[in-house]
């Protein structure tokens, strides 16, 4: 016990040798020949330190910008485009969780697949709804929309039942 308290204030001694915790000018009796002073050790180390803040920030404001500039441009979308941007969305996030489904790659394919992972019948109508809205170019209602946006959540939640129940018999 008494070799643990040593062991912090060893290791809080050398940490405070590093980052010259003694004097500001002093160089490291130890400083492999070089003549780095403490204060230079230190200025690096809050260097990389601030450097490492910046990086994290910068990545987390990114992500932040993306996600905004997403949903101004979908609320801003016809109800073809923001269908269109839907499945995009909801095809990347099925295909993180099954590798497999990355070979489904048009509308038709995707519904179809996901339809028979699942064991359903597969809805025509929502396979036409999608390709109207992503080729056509006659765009589709509010109401179609919003009847596509649950049909397709509806398949993506019977698929995700099934996935779920395939695993448990495999354990």
């Amino acid at each position: 016990s008494s070799g643990e308290v040593e062991d912090v204030n060893d290791f809080w001694s050398e940490f405070e040798r590093l980052t010259g915790g003694g004097s500001d000018d002093e160089e490291s009796e130890d400083g492999g020949g070089f003549g780095i002073s403490d204060e230079a050790v230190r200025n690096v180390i809050y260097g990389l330190i601030g450097l490492l803040v910046i990086l994290v920030l910068g990545a987390g404001l990114s992500v932040l910008v993306a996600l905004i500039s997403y949903q101004i441009k979908y609320r801003r979308a016809v109800p073809a485009d923001r269908l269109v941007m839907y499945i995009t969305r909801k095809r990347t996030v099925l295909i993180r969780k099954d590798k497999s489904l990355t070979e489904l790659i048009n509308y038709r394919d995707l519904i179809e697949g996901l339809s028979e992972r699942a064991g359903t019948d597969t809805d025509e109508e929502l396979i036409r709804v999608f390709e109207r809205a992503g080729f056509s170019g006659k765009g589709i209602s509010e109401e179609e929309f919003d009847k596509a946006v649950s049909g397709f959540d509806e398949l993506v939640r019977k698929y995700l039942q099934y996935r779920k129940s395939v695993k448990k018999n495999r354990n």
